[in-house]
């Protein structure tokens, strides 16, 4: 119910910015299509690329969800699927999807929205990441991601921001826990984050829907 009726679905996907409402539809779908990728990758192709051009986030979740399946190879009967040529020319789509997505979403140096990323600060991103990535996470504008900073926190004279952090946290240390005996996935919500703080502080910001694609 929170996920389909909350702020994310109920609104900042399907109102605010319905073509991040499409990524999340071509996630889902991607999610389905993971399951049969041994037998059938260019389906999981199609709907990874078709994702990765929603939105410059929804390419960087293409690009996990990619490097994810790609951890096939650590296996005998997953690498014997990825060296097929069907699923080597899936794989080079879904490449040349995000190819096109960056090249044709890359900031220019009018846009006040976003940046080039000449100011990209690896330790301090780390730094973060590691020690408060609900911090990290809130993009150079310090978006909140709980209720956008709003209600119910205001009511309550509560400090969104600190909340925002807490929220953030709790969700990232939860998953993390509950991937703690798949190790691969694990690596890659590590990714995520890490790519999707970069993406954030010295890119394009992140608010809510952004950080709700994450």
């Amino acid at each position: 119910l929170l996920a389909v009726f909350g702020a994310f679905l109920g609104y900042e996907l399907s109102v605010m910015s319905r073509n991040y409402g499409i990524g999340v539809v071509f996630m889902l779908w991607a999610c389905i299509a993971y399951r049969v990728r041994k037998e059938r990758p260019l389906l999981l192709a199609i709907s990874l690329a078709l994702l990765a051009n929603t939105s410059i986030h929804a390419a960087m979740g293409a690009l996990v969800l990619l490097a994810l399946w790609l951890t096939d190879l650590f296996d005998a009967e997953g690498r014997a699927a990825l060296i097929r040529p069907d699923a080597l020319v899936s794989v080079l789509i879904v490449i040349g999807a995000v190819a096109i997505a960056v090249y044709s979403a890359r900031p220019t140096p009018d846009m006040a929205w976003a940046g080039t990323g000449s100011k990209l600060n690896f330790s301090d991103i780390l730094r973060t990441i590691g020690s408060d990535p609900g911090k990290g996470l809130m993009g150079y504008h310090d978006a909140n991601i709980a209720a956008s900073g709003s209600l119910p926190w205001r009511w309550l004279s509560v400090d969104t921001s600190l909340v925002s952090r807490i929220i953030v946290d709790a969700g990232l240390l939860w998953l993390a826990w509950s991937l703690r005996r798949r190790i691969r996935a694990l690596a890659l919500v590590v990714l995520a984050g890490v790519g999707f703080e970069i993406l954030f502080r010295n890119i394009y910001t992140g608010s809510l829907r952004h950080e709700g694609l994450l």
